[in-house]
């Protein structure tokens, strides 16, 4: 008899992103989860142009997020959009602006986009989640759960959940010195590669669903007289923020990342990175109103950055 089941993994923080079906005979099959969860938030208009609802939530992913207004036994799925002042007095469109700690829903003023009607329901659907909290190491989920299955009908089976592999992907919100550091070399490329620099930039920047994102990247150009070979050396982003050599998925993926942007007789090649521990034994100076632990993740930070080491840092701080 073949199983199908149909989650949402709330408990879990996760959710599967397509059917999983047991076939008969089987014991297992490997689905694939989103960390985070939908939630919701409820409100009645109190009319008027520009309404905001606000989302009282740091954590609210950029997409999807989507707006119902309701009337009665009518419901009406609103549109979004990124500038509203596009559009007209009898668009139900609505634009999402995300803050450090909220994000906000913004209607029109009935000139420029619609505004909801007084007394009108307004539903709001978004998900929360996302970064490095949803990496995990192997068999960190391990538990079973009754499952109400879709066929055969009325009918029920103990599924047990597992992760065989830590998690793939997740990141933090970028940070303002980081964005500093990063969009220049960005913007220098036009979204176009065509020197070695430009490979190592944009494939940095490379972030798969499933398959993870990039950690440190490197390129070596050489040149023929017909085309040039490409050589990138990457690591991928592992547990704890720490590298790893890239899986194959990831560097087929690289591989067609950079084909949409690099010149046509440029050939690449994805080759892993290599990974070389030390250690590091610092002294370091601070004054008296410093503190060490604060020093110590600063230094561990910035070597980070600039290094494509596994580094284990042990810092003694006098004073």
């Amino acid at each position: 008899m073949a199983v199908r089941l149909f989650m949402n993994c709330s408990a879990l923080l996760a959710i599967f992103i397509s059917p999983i079906t047991v076939p008969a005979g089987k014991r297992g099959v490997v689905g694939w989860a989103i960390e985070g969860q939908f939630a919701e938030i409820n409100a009645i208009s109190a009319g008027g142009p520009d309404q905001v609802i606000t989302i009282p939530f740091d954590d609210v992913l950029g997409d999807p997020i989507f707006v119902y207004v309701t009337t009665g036994d009518t419901t009406v799925e609103w549109t979004r959009v990124d500038i509203k002042e596009k559009f007209t007095a009898t668009d139900t469109v609505f634009e999402v602006r995300h803050t450090d700690k909220t994000t906000q829903i913004l209607f029109g003023d009935d000139i420029a986009g619609q505004s909801p009607l007084s007394g009108q329901e307004v539903l709001v659907r978004f998900r929360r989640g996302g970064g490095v909290r949803g990496r995990i190491r192997s068999l960190a989920i391990d538990e079973s759960r009754q499952i109400s299955t879709v066929l055969p009908e009325k009918s029920s089976a103990q599924v047990t959940f597992r992760n065989l592999e830590p998690s793939k992907g997740g990141l933090d919100k970028e940070s303002l010195p980081a964005v500093a550091r990063r969009a220049p070399r960005e913007f220098a490329t036009h979204d176009n590669i065509t020197t070695s620099q430009d490979y190592a930039t944009t494939v940095q920047t490379f972030n798969h669903p499933v398959y993870g994102s990039v950690f440190k990247a490197t390129a070596v150009t050489r040149a023929s007289l017909n085309a040039n070979l490409v050589e990138l050396y990457v690591l991928q982003n592992g547990p704890d923020n720490n590298p790893v050599a890239p899986s194959l998925g990831l560097k087929k993926g690289i591989e067609t990342f950079v084909s949409e942007k690099n010149v046509l007789t440029d050939h690449v090649r994805v080759y892993d990175g290599a990974i070389k521990s030390v250690d590091l034994d610092i002294v370091v100076v601070i004054s008296r109103s410093a503190d060490a632990s604060v020093t110590k993740k600063r230094l561990r930070r910035r070597l980070a950055s600039s290094l494509i080491l596994l580094i284990s840092i042990w810092v003694r701080a006098s004073t």
